[in-house]
């Protein structure tokens, strides 16, 4: 089962933020301490009753391109440009919708006078960076609290596979690969299973890190190389990371439970071990690890 930003939740805090503008005008407008800034100008009557269901549809549209279809479009380009390509979609959707609401006051025959829209664009740019900010809070949480879900409902044997103690003598190496024949320069080489200090999910694309730090690209999903490699030398230690027993010099305390790992060589990206799963690792890495590691824990 897999954790989703439910639209109702999208729905209230667009009401929320939509709110907060309106009423911080408000407070503006009567010159009291608690507004958020201040207006140079005195809006409209109309304007203001026709803005408030209005910035809640905005506020709700730029929540839901975030939350639901930013990934999705943002997978599509290329990896250098992706920051360029999600300002410039939420700069699109802030734009288009700005001048839809002054396109349709022209047309009712009602006059937005320069102030005013200087004043609306104000507001159109606070509410944009807060649903940004908002939509990527909620999915960095939804994220992991499907983390967790995986951990909790892993299949029994599944989690068994790393747990301890390993029964060694009803485990052979013929069970387990012991070589990858992978693409290299235009051919195929043979490397050794034993060689991979890691095997990482990088941008959708499994790739294996060996001990002398050169990186190969993997035809294998990370679920079947964790079947494939043998639980006394590789750990699942998340969704996205296996780790050579060999690798590890290092654990480290990290946040709610956490644990972090510190490796033989140079990784760019953290090694984290949630709390559900961190004693089980350190259980399996004392009783299989042939180096001396040291631990802050």
């Amino acid at each position: 089962m897999k954790n989703k930003i439910k639209i109702t939740t999208l729905i209230f805090v667009a009401m929320g933020i939509s709110s907060a503008i309106n009423l911080s005008e408000f407070l503006s407008l009567i010159n009291s301490s608690l507004a958020f800034f201040k207006l140079d100008h005195e809006p409209s009557v109309w304007i203001l009753s026709s803005r408030i269901p209005a910035l809640m549809l905005y506020c709700f549209l730029v929540l839901f391109i975030n939350s639901y279809k930013i990934d999705e479009i943002l997978t599509k380009c290329k990896k250098e440009f992706r920051t360029l390509c999600y300002i410039g979609i939420n700069t699109l959707i802030a734009l288009s919708s700005y001048l839809v609401f002054i396109q349709i006051h022209e047309w009712i025959g009602v006059n937005i006078n320069t102030q005013e829209r200087k004043g609306l664009g104000f507001i159109w740019i606070v509410i944009l960076l807060f649903s940004m900010l908002i939509a990527t809070l909620l999915k960095f949480r939804t994220r992991q609290l499907d983390d967790d879900l995986r951990e909790e409902t892993i299949l029994p044997e599944k989690s068994q596979s790393n747990s301890l103690p390993l029964d060694k003598h009803k485990m052979t190496s013929e069970m387990f690969t012991s070589c990858f024949l992978l693409s290299y320069r235009g051919g195929l080489i043979p490397v050794k299973t034993e060689n991979f200090a890691l095997f990482y999910l990088d941008s959708g694309e499994v790739k294996g890190l060996t001990f002398d730090g050169e990186s190969y690209a993997m035809d294998k999903r990370i679920t079947e190389l964790e079947r494939r490699l043998n639980p006394i030398d590789f750990y699942r230690v998340n969704r996205q990371q296996l780790v050579n027993r060999n690798a590890v010099i290092r654990v480290e305390p990290h946040l709610h439970g956490k644990i972090n790992l510190r490796l033989s060589l140079d990784f760019d990206h953290p090694i984290v071990v949630s709390k559900l799963k961190s004693a089980e690792f350190k259980d399996w890495l004392v009783n299989n690890s042939v180096n001396d590691f040291s631990t802050s824990l």
